[in-house]
């Protein structure tokens, strides 16, 4: 299944691309940071001042903590569906390779790059005062970032509100929501597999989401937990769970319905075609013996297919 990214964050940011050979300096930032208390997530965004426009660079902590996604917009047209590139997070101390998603929206001129990255890089900027994103024989954006530990310690506290709203690991909640069909590997149909990542021979990755769970047991937000290094499959799981998964909520000690957050199994994607035309069969499975599976497409010549839009990391949604 192809990787369509919607427009709402792209459309949130209007930046201008920078040659790669015209940075010889780090960017430096026209304006102080946007930190958004989101309903489901937090976010810092900045604008970078250059000769033809700005550059918008966003920081994106996971539910956890323990991974960030960094985020850069450029304003040229990018493809529908996200695409895997070769890349790395240079903090100045360390340079990290990562693999990136690259994405786009139809009718939008702006595209991103993304990557998810240790809370540990993210220090090591914030000592060294630069964060630079480089792609594998492309684009490479270095950013100023002389405030990053005050900027850590905002995304820390919104991030510990953010689990206290959603009451993980809250001792007051004695019903943990659950699966209303009992299963999340059922929730993940046999299309769902990412051509993305078929077509660059990925053939199996393990990844752990968290769920936020509203009152309703309906999915309010999804994140990665443990990551599969294949941010495509990462991506495509929670965009699923999303769709498709429904809970019966957790109760508290007096019984109420309150919000909170499920931590799946470790779910196992594997690819069993030999080629990326081989339409052959896919399974997914979590720690259970239950497996879903997931055989290829009627015609292997279709290596795309439009799913729903992809979150912005820019809500605007107030916590309450």
């Amino acid at each position: 299944m192809g990787l369509q990214i919607g427009s709402a964050l792209i459309a949130l940011i209007a930046s201008s691309a920078i040659p790669p050979a015209a940075i010889a300096a780090p960017l430096q930032p026209g304006g102080a940071w946007a930190l958004d208390y989101g309903a489901t997530q937090c976010t810092a965004a900045r604008t970078y001042a250059t000769a033809s426009g700005p550059v918008v660079l966003g920081i994106v902590p996971s539910l956890s903590g323990n991974s960030y996604r960094l985020i850069v917009n450029v304003p040229r047209a990018g493809p529908s569906f996200a695409r895997e590139l070769a890349g790395s997070v240079d903090s100045g101390q360390r340079k990290l390779a990562t693999p990136l998603l690259y994405y786009g929206s139809p009718g939008v001129a702006q595209s991103a790059y993304e990557a998810r990255i240790p809370f540990t890089q993210l220090q090591q900027a914030g000592a060294s005062g630069v964060v630079t994103l480089n792609v594998t024989d492309g684009d490479s954006y270095s950013f100023a970032v002389p405030d990053m530990p005050a900027l850590l310690d905002s995304l820390a506290k919104c991030t510990a509100d953010l689990q206290q709203y959603w009451n993980l690991n809250a001792p007051t909640i004695t019903t943990a929501a659950a699966p209303a069909n009992g299963d999340i590997a059922a929730f993940i149909t046999r299309s769902d597999y990412p051509t993305e990542a078929t077509r660059r021979q990925e053939m199996r990755g393990k990844v752990q989401y968290q769920v936020m769970v509203d009152e309703k047991g309906a999915v309010a937000g999804c994140d990665v937990l443990a990551s599969s290094g294949i941010p495509t499959v990462d991506t495509t799981g929670c965009d699923v769970i999303k769709q498709q998964a429904r809970f019966t909520p957790a109760r508290s000690s007096s019984g109420q319905a309150v919000r909170s957050t499920v931590t799946t199994p470790l779910v196992v994607w594997e690819s069993r075609r030999s080629d990326v035309f081989d339409t052959g069969c896919s399974m997914v499975s979590g720690n259970t013996n239950e497996v879903v599976s997931m055989c290829g497409r009627e015609d292997p010549r279709v290596l795309e297919a439009p799913v729903s839009t992809r979150p912005s990391p820019l809500p605007r949604t107030p916590r309450g």
